[in-house]
């Protein structure tokens, strides 16, 4: 049996152990007959998931195989080795998982270093090596989907990727909302601002991500994200609709959404309550 290799951060995360949602990766490993590895873990950096395609590419995808990479932003870095979640301006809770040492170098790292080109440059020799290997062992070309508006600089002109069309962040998950507004950065729609979506995509959705996943590594050919999906399907008051939450959404992560909005708390990301953002 083949396997099916994916990786990224929470665009294709599994869910927890004791879940049996099928997610899009499960649905398309099931349906192709492949197994599926899947650490991807939510909040993850590029470096970090290339830490484990070198690992498979050395030892273990053969041409039976296929790949599929969630590419996620370039911004990201892989700060603390034993917290892979631990890459971005966005986390809330920073402090509770390092000292304060560690939080103010990852800090200053993120005021004085940290630059949008040395963010490319790793891009491009990131992109280079998977296209190497994949050309020197003859392997399924990997299915490279952006999670997010990004510049891939030459990678996305090697043959050798197979780049979806647009991203998942603009084209698939935000017009789930209707309006458009209630998607914000903040995540105020989540009353907990936990997206209570599996992999920010209600079910509905993850079924024709699948169709059209197996479709793109069946003929080699591109995903398309930015037509054939459900569209609206968020509205205002769409959480107190607890039919539509147990059909398309994660009802452990609504239920702690609901206690945490009953206690009246706003979470505050770390970078802006020290001023980098």
């Amino acid at each position: 049996m083949g396997k099916l290799y994916v990786i990224g951060d929470s665009f294709v995360a599994p869910p927890k152990p004791d879940d049996p949602t099928a997610v899009w990766p499960v649905q398309v490993a099931e349906r192709m007959g492949l197994e599926l590895v899947n650490p991807s873990q939510m909040g993850t950096a590029q470096d970090w998931c290339w830490q484990w395609l070198q690992r498979w590419l050395d030892t273990e995808i053969t041409v039976d195989d296929y790949v599929i990479v969630a590419l996620t932003h370039p911004s990201r870095f892989w700060f603390l080795e034993t917290e892979p979640r631990l890459t971005h301006l966005h986390v809330i809770d920073l402090e509770r998982w390092c000292s304060k040492d560690q939080a103010k170098a990852i800090e200053h790292y993120i005021r004085y270093i940290q630059r949008p080109s040395l963010d490319i440059i790793d891009v491009n020799n990131r992109m280079a090596y998977i296209a190497y290997q994949v050309l020197k062992k003859g392997l399924h070309r990997p299915l490279m989907i952006k999670g997010f508006d990004q510049d891939v600089a030459q990678g996305e002109h090697f043959s050798e990727l197979n780049w979806a069309k647009g991203n998942i962040m603009a084209d698939l998950q935000a017009v789930e909302f209707d309006p458009p507004e209630l998607d914000t950065d903040d995540q105020s729609f989540w009353p907990g601002s936990i997206d209570a979506r599996y992999n920010h995509l209600c079910l509905t959705n993850h079924a024709i991500m699948a169709d059209k996943v197996v479709t793109a590594l069946t003929n080699d050919s591109q995903l398309d994200l930015t037509s054939g999906f459900v569209t609206g399907l968020l509205k205002e008051n769409t959480l107190d609709n607890l039919e539509f939450c147990a059909k398309e959404l994660n009802l452990e992560i609504c239920e702690y959404n609901r206690k945490f909005n009953n206690k009246g708390r706003k979470a505050v990301p770390w970078a802006k309550r020290t001023n980098l953002l």
